[in-house]
């Protein structure tokens, strides 16, 4: 007969059985939406605008790190691979994985459409067990990563394992004090306590009427709670941005017409590029460069 697990090792058990559950949603979340992933690149509306957006701000921090050309670099959530391919048109060998099966077919279409398919090998795999060997790596991409996580500070720490002495992580998170999260007073954080108390008294929930109740959600995260994580591996951040505006709701709905979504975006984009205060650290995502100190340095 076994012996009944003590509480330390139920709630171990019962966090490893979520995480694990959570993992399976969010593959099979990607897996259903490949097509989408692999089009929304090339698509003019503001969502759209904000992915070309993100690419151009990681491949300029890609290319301000300045790899040799041959280095190992790996792309873990490689999507569609968009970014593996780039990265190989830079002349460097990629390492894309996905957890979604759909994902690593289109990201080995385009490269092969590309004509770097000598130098991507993508392959299925996990954010927590990358199949590599320890400092394998001069540069890791996470983007669009971290916001899916159970466990983000674990896959940091898979990620600081496999880059080498003196390399580089270009990372995103969402950004849980961007505008349009901050003006609309079903997500202000300011309004959280109203929220509640509204809740509370009628005993509803706005995002199971206003949400399918299967689905997937990302997690928001603070440049704050961005450098905490960083803090808990060997990863030094260099530099951080934010980017990305609209599409804006009120109540959860979109109120603005897609060509004025568009030109939003785009304004306030161009504020934020400029450092405007309050709008500089109020884009979408967060975009962040760490990099693990060479031998040399004292950590």
């Amino acid at each position: 007969m076994k012996c009944p697990l003590g509480q330390p090792e139920q709630t171990l058990l019962e966090n490893e059985l979520g995480a694990r559950a959570k993992e399976a949603s969010v593959t099979a979340y990607f897996q259903s939406g490949a097509s989408y992933w692999d089009n929304v690149y090339h698509e003019h509306h503001v969502r759209g605008l904000r992915y070309q957006e993100r690419l151009r701000t990681v491949l300029k921090l890609v290319d301000r790190c300045s790899l040799p050309v041959g280095s190992h670099v790996l792309d873990l959530g490689s999507g569609a691979g968009v970014y593996s391919v780039a990265l190989a048109k830079r002349g460097y060998f990629v390492e894309a994985v996905d957890a979604a099966p759909a994902m690593i077919e289109h990201t080995r279409r385009h490269a092969s459409e590309a004509q770097v398919g000598e130098r991507v090998t993508a392959s299925v795999g996990s954010a927590y067990r990358l199949a590599f060997r320890d400092q394998a790596f001069s540069m890791v991409l996470a983007i669009g990563v971290i916001p899916w996580l159970d466990s983000p500070e674990k896959a940091l720490g898979e990620l600081a394992r496999v880059i080498k002495p003196g390399g580089y992580v270009v990372m995103t998170a969402d950004n849980g004090r961007r505008l349009d999260v901050l003006l609309d007073p079903l997500k202000s954080p300011a309004l959280s306590l109203a929220r509640r108390m509204a809740k509370s008294l009628f005993r509803v929930s706005y995002r199971r009427h206003t949400r399918p109740a299967n689905t997937v959600y990302a997690s928001d995260h603070s440049i704050e709670e961005v450098n905490e994580l960083l803090a808990t591996t060997q990863l030094r951040r260099v530099h951080a941005e934010t980017l990305g505006f609209g599409p804006f709701t009120f109540f959860d709905h979109e109120f603005l017409p897609d060509w004025l979504g568009v030109g939003a975006h785009r304004l306030l984009q161009c504020f934020g590029k400029l450092g405007c205060p309050g709008l500089r650290s109020a884009g979408w995502q967060i975009v962040i460069l760490a990099r693990r100190p060479a031998l040399h340095e004292s950590t």
